[in-house]
């Protein structure tokens, strides 16, 4: 569902509480899509992923030679967020951390959470 900002009535969310690790880890279990954030010759890059979270890691898919790939040793951002517009409530949640290749598939990645951090938001 897209939802349109207007100039004379934009919507403002704002942070109504702190969430803990273990309330992020919560709101994350289910798994859903998300964002990797880091660097692509030296300028941001965003990496939107659809994640699982087994023991405290994301796990997610990149192809072989991709950008989101060359993560791999290097720190990043993992941003999910989920928000109701109906109900005018929702959660966001980054965590840092550096991916890693899991096994020997080489498509499959998990970025270990040593940093989480989230909010709850409202509107």
């Amino acid at each position: 569902m897209t939802h349109l900002i207007s100039v004379d009535d934009p919507a403002e969310l704002t942070n109504s509480g702190e969430l803990d690790r273990h309330q992020c880890l919560d709101l994350l279990t289910g798994g859903g899509f998300g964002r990797v954030v880091g660097t692509d010759c030296a300028l941001p890059a965003v990496h939107p992923i659809s994640y699982v979270l087994h023991d405290h890691e994301v796990i997610f898919q990149a192809a072989a030679g991709s950008a989101l790939a060359g993560t791999v040793g290097n720190v990043v951002a993992f941003q999910a967020d989920e928000f109701d517009a109906v109900k005018g409530i929702g959660w966001t949640v980054l965590g840092i951390g550096k991916p890693y290749q899991l096994s020997t598939d080489a498509a499959t990645l998990a970025i270990p959470l040593w940093r989480l951090t989230g909010h709850r938001l409202t509107r």
